[in-house]
């Protein structure tokens, strides 16, 4: 059902434009090399996801259940009851408290899929912004990067057009007409920096128990996706 409401706001309400080709092409290549793909982009409104899948084909999503992306959502807007929390959580949804930092159980969670080399999308400004400007990425995707079992797959991706079908000054009981496109961006290599993560050796900790280098090293891996 999900699915289906997410189809008819991307093609139809949204008239949504995307080559989805790149993305499907890495998802089915990460799985067979055995490594992680982690998405990113900005976040525009709350219903960004499912929306925005619903650009991608039915019969590729349906040939294979890992053509799925694991996220994480927001737990005071996507879990205010149990089956509204059930609903997402069998969407591959982990509740996440925002500002909560990095020892909450769902970064813990999400971090327990990776061994099964999955896709992940993290909205890395970790907020809705309907400014037009991106703001400074936190440091989820960092994390999520250099804890990665092997070194990942970063893709960049950017959409527009959400903000006015679900505006933020304006009621959003209903959906309107506007126009959505997505642009899938090229592989950001952070090898290097996960390398070097996983030669210090210092494992999974909150933002308050790092070590100056492990910070240095999640700074410098938010900077280069971000770009």
């Amino acid at each position: 059902m999900t699915g289906v409401v997410a189809k008819v706001l991307f093609k139809i309400v949204g008239r949504g434009e995307w080559d989805t080709k790149p993305l499907r092409d890495l998802v089915e290549g990460c799985y067979k090399e055995g490594r992680p793909l982690i998405t990113v982009s900005n976040h525009v409104g709350t219903i960004d996801d499912p929306v925005l899948w619903g650009g991608l084909p039915w019969w590729w999503v349906l040939k294979d259940f890992r053509h799925k992306r694991w996220i994480w959502a927001s737990q005071e807007i996507c879990h205010k009851t149990p089956l509204i929390a059930t609903g997402f959580g069998l969407g591959q949804c982990l509740p996440v408290v925002r500002g909560a930092g990095l020892s909450q159980p769902a970064v813990g969670e999400l971090l327990e899929t990776l061994p099964g080399n999955p896709w992940i999308h993290v909205f890395s400004e970790a907020m809705c912004n309907q400014t037009g400007q991106l703001r400074p990425f936190k440091w989820g995707v960092a994390h999520v990067i250099a804890n990665s079992p092997n070194p990942p797959v970063v893709l960049p991706m950017a959409h527009r057009g959400m903000e006015n079908m679900f505006p933020e000054a304006k009621s959003k009981l209903y959906p309107r007409f506007c126009r959505l496109k997505v642009l899938t961006g090229d592989p950001v290599d952070v090898s290097d920096l996960w390398e070097e993560y996983q030669v210090l050796g210092e494992g999974v900790k909150g933002v308050g128990e790092m070590s100056e280098r492990q910070k240095d090293i999640y700074r410098r891996i938010t900077e280069r996706v971000q770009g």
